[in-house]
């Protein structure tokens, strides 16, 4: 399950997100392929590359700052992982594709693009959620 918490409420363990990233092993798999697809238009080589929206291989440290705290999300699900430094493709790769973790929000007014992937509930102010549901009763 993802967890959404209010920057207002709770403080986030991971707010340098370039420097958790750079800690990662990073492996190829679907939900990792998915994010970088969602948020950077490139597409997973292997474990240290990708090609980006041009065709240009680029190493996995250059993606985006949004596109590397959705793959912190991902890979470290215990740590509250803060999005302010997100932009709302990132935010909603991770609601789309990131089945557990923590994720601190800042900005509660932008509806989620929904891409109908989500399996598990998101839980907020110990409710549990949809997609649509969270978009209709906390957004």
């Amino acid at each position: 399950m993802l967890q959404v918490f209010d920057a207002e409420k709770v403080k986030a363990d991971v707010i340098d997100i370039d420097a958790e990233f750079s800690k990662l092993k990073i492996s190829v798999s679907e939900s990792i392929m998915n994010i970088i697809k969602a948020v950077d238009s490139g597409d997973m080589i292997d474990d240290m590359t990708f090609t980006d929206r041009f065709g240009v291989k680029l190493y996995l440290s250059e993606l985006s700052t949004g596109c590397k705290a959705a793959i912190c999300v991902e890979l470290m699900p215990d740590k509250i992982i803060d999005l302010q430094e997100c932009g709302l493709n990132a935010r909603d790769a991770v609601f789309n594709y990131c089945e557990n973790g923590k994720i601190l929000l800042h900005d509660f007014g932008v509806t989620i693009v929904d891409a109908h992937t989500r399996k598990s509930p998101i839980i907020y102010a110990e409710r549990t959620f949809t997609i649509d549901s969270f978009n209709e009763d906390v957004l």
